[in-house]
């Protein structure tokens, strides 16, 4: 405390403070002048007081110059002093960075203020951050407040963090399935943008090609995984495929067939199957049936045939295949030798010969079959032309054999030339069998009824007789027994003349005669 003089006052202000942001009001200190005075205190140049300044230490909050005036009231001596007041509100430059942008493959943004004496802090969803550089992995916009650690100063600064976090919108498209004609299929993706990457995947199925493309193609029933790359923002959208399969074949199976024989020329093939489209074919066969997509064909030729069944709904086939055989092997017959029929023999047993089992008839179209039509040994009649068919009853072929018999039953011929008369002057003549069958087979006898008499030649062409009758030329072909006759007859003129020797006369000898 400084001690008042009579009369003069001491004015005395410390240096005052600096008004900054931080201290926007600022005390000014004259405690060391003289007190018990009248105090006037005056602002010029901007300062400005806060209150009243009836104090030796009023409150200001402009810089500017302060006066302080003191005087005493005893004796009206004054005085003075002044003192300025300076500022510093020199706002920082706040810079929150550029802008940013949240991605798939960055999705932390940092955010770093510009260095000084400053304090820092981030307005954030979190709260605020005190700190120079702070890392965010949400969009917004961040505030950035510094302070100039030298004046309280602030500015602010906001850093818009925008977000591309978008997966692609891709969705993918339902795939053929897999079948017998579809053997590959390429899978599909929706809403595709040329810079998209694909990088396709499985665990059970099996790429053709393009298995970082969009539309792979694959070749097995499976579960396809796809990740798809937005390379611009690094999103990604996993995608999943499930390839199925339908390659069941159809039913198909053929009856077991007859087999070809004689009777049986044409037999029917029967096939069952699930599918309607069947389609037949063969290997040394041949079929009869005009269309062969029905599930029966008729054949006549032994050989392999298969038929082929498609299901139309996947394309896939069956085949079933059968053998068919074939027996038309003919028995064996044999009619025999030739025979002949004679005036000796007038039946014939034939002797035929066949297989085992073998079947048999005997026909004939111009002789007689007396018995045994159905036996090896039929009983003939007459001459002709026998066949024997031989029938295997098993496969109802047939093979025939004929043998021709013969009619050596001609009769020889018996003819006599007209005969001479008997008489009283011709008491023997000879009869000629002239015309009659000549031969060394031919035997020849003569018999004499009514009368007649042989003299001699009874068994030649030229017998004697010697007596009026009748004479029977028996003709017999030694060689068939066969005989034919003629008879003729022998005349006798014994009639006795009449004799007229005229009237009774005399001979005279006028009538000498």
């Amino acid at each position: 405390m400084v001690q008042q003089e009579a009369g003069l006052p001491v004015a005395a202000i410390q240096l005052p403070d600096t008004i900054t942001c931080a201290t926007p009001v600022i005390q000014l200190n004259a405690s060391g002048s003289s007190s018990g005075l009248n105090i006037a205190w005056t602002a010029s140049n901007g300062g400005q007081f806060t209150g009243t300044p009836n104090s030796l230490t009023p409150t200001v909050n402009a810089p500017g110059t302060y006066s302080l005036l003191l005087t005493n009231p005893a004796n009206g001596c004054t005085s003075s002093t002044a003192v300025t007041v300076v500022e510093n509100r020199i706002s920082p430059i706040a810079n929150a960075g550029p802008d940013g942008l949240l991605t798939c493959a960055n999705p932390q943004y940092v955010l770093n203020a510009n260095s000084g004496p400053y304090s820092y802090s981030w307005q954030t969803t979190s709260g605020n951050i005190a700190q120079q550089q702070i890392s965010v992995n949400a969009a917004g916009n961040y505030v950035l407040q510094i302070t100039d650690l030298t004046n309280g100063c602030t500015d602010t600064d906001t850093v818009a963090v925008n977000i591309n976090q978008q997966a692609p919108p891709v969705t993918a498209t339902s795939p053929q399935i897999l079948t017998c004609t579809t053997t590959s299929v390429s899978l599909g993706i929706n809403n595709t943008l040329p810079a998209y990457t694909y990088n396709w995947q499985t665990s059970n199925g099996a790429f053709v090609s393009g298995q970082t493309t969009a539309t792979p193609l694959v070749n097995d029933p499976g579960t396809y995984i796809t990740t798809v790359t937005n390379p611009v923002n690094g999103c990604t959208t996993l995608l999943s495929v499930d390839v199925s399969e339908n390659i069941q074949a159809p039913t198909v199976q053929i009856a077991a067939p007859n087999i070809l024989t004689c009777t049986d020329s044409v037999i029917t093939l029967t096939a069952t199957s699930n599918t309607t489209t069947v389609q037949w074919s063969t290997a040394g066969g041949h079929f009869t049936t005009p269309a062969l997509q029905q599930n029966t064909a008729t054949i006549n030729s032994p050989g392999t045939y298969q038929i082929l069944a498609t299901t139309l709904s996947n394309g896939c086939t069956a085949t079933a295949s059968v053998t068919v055989l074939q027996d038309i092997l003919p028995p064996t017959v044999d009619a025999g030798t030739n025979g002949t029929l004679s005036c000796l023999t007038t039946s014939l047993s034939l002797n035929g010969s066949s297989n085992a089992g073998t079947q048999v008839q005997w026909t004939t179209g111009n002789g007689t079959i007396l018995s045994g039509a159905q036996s090896l040994s039929p009983v003939i009649t007459s001459a002709g032309t026998y066949i024997l068919t031989g029938t295997n009853p098993t496969n109802g072929c047939t093979s025939s054999d004929q043998v021709v018999i013969a009619n050596d039953a001609g009769a020889p011929i018996a003819a006599i030339l007209a005969p001479a008369q008997l008489s009283c002057t011709t008491t023997q003549i000879t009869l000629s069998g002239q015309g009659s069958s000549l031969g060394a087979q031919m035997q020849y006898n003569w018999q004499a009824s009514n009368g007649g008499i042989l003299f001699s030649g009874a068994n030649t062409l030229t017998p004697v007789v010697t007596s009026a009758g009748t004479y029977t030329l028996t003709v017999t072909n030694l060689n068939n027994g066969c005989a034919a006759t003629a008879s003729s007859v022998v005349t006798l003129n014994n009639q006795v003349p009449i004799v007229n020797a005229g009237p009774m006369a005399t001979i005279t000898c006028q009538n000498t005669t």
